[in-house]
């Protein structure tokens, strides 16, 4: 008898953990890249997967029956050719199904479609059109299923995620949806305008409805007399040290006094540089107040994930497909900071990690600017109020998220050199004055 086979992998894998990428270059006799040879690049799967596509591109053969791609919006159209290849059957009969939230995206919050994913059939048609999507399987099931509700994140959590994410609550929002179904399609409602497309310079008011976010605690806690608001606390410390202890001293509190078990607490970095470092300090402060812990990926194993009696220390990559009562996110003026955008879905990452609380903590005039973003929002919960952007601007703004890691880091250093020397950022803005005179 047929005994069925199931293959769980990563897209990349290694030497101890096979990936997608691995596997077929062991079935085909090539030398996978590896990330030391695609270093500085602005998608490093991109590039490995177009090597793949070029090398071996026309002989991959179709080998499995069903496909599931979870966390697709992290992936380059690149791999999703590779497995349009690997799947059996005709084009429009392919059984793939991809799963995503554009949000949790660390570099931008649009998919592509069907057409522009699956790559090209030899006469430059798609290989995959957008109407693959339409109608439904049998039984009635809609081939194209939206999950408008919430259970996992609470709503005050998920609208500080959505509003920061956006830029809402800035005088430059960084990503905007124009059309009513849109944001229906992310759980909300728009009260105003009425009409179908939300133009530039609209006022624009978007409620997020009871009945499309059903997590039970703020319910809970509005019955009890409670502030479901306060599910979502700011905290702005004066330097990168006493953030720590803020941390350690709370996380201690927790456990003490309210019997909070530690393996339900994790503390999120949004630092990437020295990364390390900065959670061994913190670790270190913990194990000052008594409290064991554990960094997935730098100390233990990737696959330690909030073992019992133990924090977890992790950054928002590692977090994703993760989820705990009590989330603390660590260097949160970085959102602020962080001209390309990027740090403003890793925020989004980390905030919607919480089943329940979410400590926001950084350290000076940035975090401030964070946290008077986050008051607007809690303002007018559960609605948004924003005045839409140009697209044009919004377009502009997005440009940086295709650039390579080296290239934004080398673009941050010199800003924040800037931002950093009072004199230097005065004859720049003299310098401007005086071109705008010529």
């Amino acid at each position: 008898m047929f005994a069925p086979s199931l293959n769980v992998f990563h897209a990349w894998g290694g030497r101890q953990k096979p990936g997608l990428y691995s596997y077929i270059c062991q079935q085909y006799g090539l030398t996978p890249l590896t990330l030391g040879d695609v270093r500085g690049a602005s998608d490093a799967l991109a590039v490995i997967y177009a090597e793949l596509l070029k090398k071996i591109g026309g002989d991959i053969k179709p080998e499995y029956d069903l496909i599931l791609i979870d966390e697709a919006q992290d992936f380059p159209k690149e791999l999703f050719e590779v497995v349009f290849k690997l799947a059996k059957g005709k084009p429009h009969e392919k059984r793939i199904v991809w799963a995503y939230d554009e949000f949790q995206s660390l570099k931008d919050t649009q998919i592509k479609g069907p057409s522009e994913l699956f790559g090209l059939a030899k006469d430059g048609t798609p290989n995959m059109s957008d109407d693959v999507l339409d109608g439904f399987y049998p039984g009635d099931i809609k081939k194209d299923i939206v999950l408008s509700n919430c259970y996992r994140t609470p709503r005050p959590a998920l609208m500080t995620a959505h509003g920061v994410a956006l830029g809402l609550y800035t005088n430059k929002p960084n990503e905007m949806f124009y059309n009513h179904d849109e944001w229906k399609a992310i759980g909300y409602k728009v009260l105003n305008p009425q009409t179908k497309i939300i133009a530039k310079g609209n006022d624009v008011q978007i409620e997020r409805p009871n009945e499309n976010s059903l997590n039970l605690l703020e319910g809970i806690m509005t019955e009890q007399g409670k502030r479901a608001l306060n599910l979502i606390q700011t905290k702005v410390e004066n330097d990168r040290e006493s953030q720590y202890e803020y941390i350690a001293s709370n996380i201690k509190r927790l456990i003490d006094e309210e019997n909070v078990s530690p393996e339900e607490i994790v503390i999120i970095n949004l630092k990437s540089s020295s990364n390390k470092d900065e959670m061994l300090r913190i670790q270190f402060i913990l194990n000052n107040y008594g409290i064991h812990s554990v960094i997935p990926g730098y100390v233990e194993s990737s696959d330690v994930f909030k073992p019992k009696g133990f924090v977890t220390i992790t950054t928002p990559f590692r977090a994703k497909g993760n989820e705990a009562n009590i989330v603390f996110i660590l260097n949160s003026q970085l959102v602020v900071n962080d001209f390309s955008l990027r740090m403003r879905n890793a925020f989004f990452v980390a905030v919607t990690r919480t089943r329940g609380w979410c400590y926001i903590v950084g350290y000076g005039e940035k975090m401030q600017m964070l946290v008077d973003e986050i008051s607007g929002i809690k303002r007018d919960f559960p609605i948004f109020n924003f005045i839409c952007p140009d697209p044009d601007d919004v377009k502009a703004r997005k440009s940086y998220l295709h650039k390579s890691d080296s290239e934004i880091n080398e673009m941050q250093r010199v800003l924040d050199l800037v931002n950093n020397n009072e004199e230097l950022r005065r004859l720049l803005q003299e310098q401007l004055i005086d071109k705008k005179g010529d």
